[in-house]
């Protein structure tokens, strides 16, 4: 029951605060904030924390006195853009400084890494945890952050509460990091807002244990059996994570991942307490509820945090600490709310000017042209985009690339072709301000290091096809040092790199562009076709067994053929 898929997140936004007075809206920026951050970070540690959306009441939920000072919001299972991210640090960042916990997906680690950085530039104080309490994906040393998380916002927001320092909150919460182990298991997948998943991948009999909150598949499917049973089994593989003590207790946190209604999340319950008490466990405290959903994913996960007797009443009374968060258990009932006032942290950053150099013919309109026919051959494969994503991943590879062409054709009339720096840094803008997810870091990263590489080589040269690809060469590096990918790890890079490398070849023994994009195009396509036997190494397939990977290339790859293929033709 929605009004328009593309506008999910906005109108879900807007009716949160238009319900509830303790929270308002950053202007221009998907950021809910407490209504009183003005106040709290003159004195106090601010807690961030955000993501893609789908997630629900995570993490806007969580916003409130005794808990996040604000959630930043991406659109639907893709990171925010690092423009939204730096401006909520901006707005929350007092002398005391800001701590931003992000769950430990690339995407987040990127645009949230990037952002920090940037803050930390321009003077601001700021700390990043990242969190990974899936023990799914721990074996290969890249645990998802899950639901867990929600036990470090409550526990860190706490500590801030108390007017302690940055570094001691953030301690605090890496601390509790090491003690968190969740697992899920669901009986049917997510599908996005106004589509429904094309090829079911868990039987109408199956459960799998693992799945991921975008839809990642899961390290064991299983028949269907009684909740009893189910429970039996996630737990026993919970329990094995982790070396348990008679000197320490455990907090519980069942959570609905979507549709699981309350009657069978006690029923659930019921037999996860039987497990622990069996196991003479020490329960202190039980949370059940919906925490973090996937959508309308129909199954629960069970998060444990393990804490020494040492500690325990500290972290009890962290947990405890009251709270006007309307997701908490227990928080208080909320009236009617209102949007928030401009802050001057949230002014534009001034973008220093570049010196022109001017492009020879032709004109503009034929990169116009360009721009747009190629923008529009990518949106219109967004669907088998979508497709081949949903096979390894969230699904949205596709609406990712949609609203970043659907900005770059929009932007476009006022794109300076004649000036190559400030072209590239105005394509970087777009991307940075419509994307979101892993894959507008990634390319936001290329444009801005493309930019840079061209500043520097038009201090000595003309701008020339050769100087183009010299330039995108560079920005691959920097797409490697920032992302961790390299060829052969089944990225963009795997069909982006052999297509440059081609080129910068052809024009450097002297051809023409015209005749060296229909090799570079073959090298893409090549490197495409390799995506398909290839292992992932980094993103979400890389948590994907190598089997459901073969026969389909990178989503990202195929981006990457279009691109090279459109130019081809367009060229000639």
């Amino acid at each position: 029951m929605i009004n328009a898929p593309s506008e999910v997140v906005n109108h879900f936004l807007s009716g949160l605060v238009s319900c509830h007075s303790t929270l308002v809206k950053l202007p221009h920026h998907n950021v809910i904030l407490r209504h009183d951050y003005m106040e709290s970070k003159k004195t106090k540690v601010s807690i961030l924390c955000g993501g893609g959306s789908g997630h629900e009441p995570a993490h806007a939920g969580f916003v409130g006195n005794g808990l996040l000072t604000g959630a930043i919001a991406g659109a639907i299972f893709s990171s925010p853009s690092v423009p939204t991210i730096l401006a909520a640090i901006r707005a929350v960042t007092g002398p005391q400084g800001t701590l931003v916990l992000i769950k430990n997906y690339t995407g987040d680690r990127l645009n949230f890494g990037m952002a920090c950085e940037r803050a930390k530039s321009e003077g601001l104080l700021v700390e990043m945890v990242i969190i990974g309490d899936d023990i799914a994906t721990r074996e290969g040393g890249r645990p998802r952050g899950i639901a867990g998380t929600v036990l470090i916002h409550k526990i860190a927001s706490a500590v801030a509460d108390e007017g302690r320092s940055l570094s001691e909150v953030a301690e605090v919460a890496r601390r509790m990091v090491g003690r968190l182990d969740t697992l899920g298991v669901a009986l049917d997948e997510c599908n996005l807002p106004g589509k429904k998943v094309a090829e079911k991948r868990i039987g109408p009999q199956e459960i799998e244990l693992g799945l991921g909150i975008h839809g990642e598949p899961g390290v064991k499917k299983m028949p269907m059996e009684s909740a009893e049973k189910i429970s039996v089994e996630l737990m026993s593989q919970l329990w094995k994570a982790r070396e348990s003590s008679t000197d320490e207790f455990k907090v519980v946190l069942i959570n609905n991942l979507g549709t699981t209604i309350p009657m069978e999340l006690y029923i659930f319950a019921d037999s996860v307490l039987k497990f622990l008490r069996e196991k003479g466990a020490n329960i202190e405290r039980i949370y059940i509820g919906t925490f973090m959903s996937a959508l309308d994913m129909n199954g629960v996960s069970v998060t444990l945090l393990s804490v020494p007797n040492s500690e325990k009443s500290q972290v009890l009374k962290y947990l405890d600490l009251p709270t006007n968060a309307i997701a908490w258990p227990s928080s208080y009932v909320s009236i009617p709310g209102r949007e928030g006032t401009n802050s001057s942290q949230d002014s534009e950053t001034t973008k220093e000017a570049t010196p022109q150099t001017v492009l020879p013919s032709p004109e503009n309109e034929f990169y116009l042209s360009l721009f747009r026919s190629v923008c529009e051959e990518i949106i219109k494969q967004g669907d088998h985009l979508n497709d081949l994503d949903r096979l390894v991943g969230d699904g949205d590879c596709g609406d990712t690339f949609k609203r970043g062409c659907q900005r770059i054709i929009q932007d476009s009339q006022l794109y300076q072709f004649q000036d190559p720096v400030k072209l590239t840094n105005q394509i970087s803008d777009s991307i940075s301000e419509s994307m979101g997810g892993s894959s507008g870091a990634i390319l936001e990263i290329f444009f801005r290091a493309t930019s840079l590489k061209l500043s520097e080589l038009l201090k000595t040269r003309a701008i020339s096809p050769l100087v183009w690809i010299e330039a995108f060469i560079a920005g691959t590096e920097s797409v490697q040092f920032y992302g961790g990918a390299k060829v052969g790890m089944r990225t963009l890079l795997d069909a982006l790199i052999p297509a440059l490398n081609v080129a910068q070849d052809l024009l450097k023994s002297g051809k023409s562009l015209a005749e060296t994009l229909p090799s570079a195009s073959t090298a893409a396509e090549k490197g495409m076709e390799d995506t398909k036997n290839m292992t992932a190494k980094v993103g979400r397939s890389a948590y994907l067994p190598q089997q459901m990977l073969l026969t389909h290339p990178d989503p990202g790859s195929v981006v990457v053929y279009i691109i090279f293929k459109m130019c081809t033709q367009l060229f000639q």
